[in-house]
């Protein structure tokens, strides 16, 4: 029974404490929740990605770079590192992200 116990653990381990995850895309919020379009095109360059207008909302999307003979290195935003980035260009709220990894 331990055994069947230690085995759970270990297997579930590293998803109970990964808060952290890689988006497509991801956008700036306020406290109350409201987009900060100011503080989300702040961010980009910071997170590797490109403003631009996803389904009428202004957001961060992941880029993409050249990888060698037809090969393309896709790019994802960490949303634990856009919502620190966030904070820093003035947005008191979370990072809004979609389209995981």
């Amino acid at each position: 029974m331990r055994f069947y116990i230690a085995t759970a653990l270990l297997a579930l381990g590293p998803t109970l404490g990964a808060a952290c995850s890689r988006y497509a895309f991801c956008h700036c919020t306020n406290n109350d929740g409201s987009i900060n379009d100011a503080a989300t095109k702040a961010s980009c360059p910071d997170v590797v990605a490109d403003y631009m207008n996803v389904d009428g909302t202004f957001e961060c999307a992941a880029d993409s770079a050249a990888a060698g003979l037809g090969g393309v290195f896709q790019f994802f935003i960490n949303n634990c590192r856009m919502r620190e980035v966030c904070n820093s260009n003035g947005a008191p709220g979370d990072s809004n992200c979609h389209a995981k990894a």
